[in-house]
């Protein structure tokens, strides 16, 4: 599990020879096969600047988006520094969850540098609008809590990725939404070409 620091500028399409201002933000992501980093779109897009950081480590990595697809929500990440992956474990991708089925989200959420940590069960399985892109995709509501900063950030069970957390509901308590495998696999058969 890493933290993204982006340092984000958005077009200006009232005056597209001028860029806005820039902003920060923070995600989160995970290393998955071929040392890349899966994270969300909404978390990197409009990067100027982006860095990386793993747990219990000080040292900032500079990172480039390699893909990103805002349909799905989901984004690639590469770091050129092989010394980033020392020490570290890709996280494999598992299968859809079953309603009822354990779950524990891993990410950054505001507020802190360490790892955050929360459980809790698959609630609901079903096509959702995605609040990024207004696109409805399958979504899996959990009752884990899922803040801003956890986007991008592993939900695990047992020891495989089920999904990406990335977004919340305010309107509810404990309303949390991840992107399913089935949604990822599709993301990573669609950039092989």
């Amino acid at each position: 599990v890493v933290k993204i620091s982006v340092i984000k500028q958005e077009y200006d399409y009232s005056q597209p020879w001028q860029k806005s201002k820039q902003s920060k933000s923070s995600g989160s992501g995970c290393i998955i096969e071929g040392n890349r980093i899966l994270t969300c779109a909404h978390v990197v897009e409009f990067g100027e600047f982006i860095e990386i950081k793993k747990i219990k480590d000080s040292r900032k990595y500079t990172a480039t988006i390699e893909y990103i697809a805002p349909e799905y929500d989901l984004a690639i990440l590469r770091v050129e520094d092989s010394n980033f992956f020392k020490k570290t474990t890709q996280i494999s991708i598992g299968e859809l969850p079953q309603s009822g089925n354990k779950v524990t989200v891993y990410g950054f959420p505001t507020g802190g540098n360490d790892l955050s940590i929360t459980s809790g069960i698959v609630s609901r399985i079903e096509n959702i609008e995605y609040s990024y892109n207004n696109h409805i995709d399958l979504g899996i509501q959990i009752d884990a809590a899922i803040n801003p900063g956890n986007s991008g950030g592993p939900v695990v069970s047992d020891t495989t990725l089920i999904g990406i957390a990335f977004q919340g509901r305010n309107s509810g308590q404990n309303i949390g939404y991840m992107i399913p495998t089935t949604v990822i696999k599709t993301f990573l058969k669609d950039i092989t070409d």
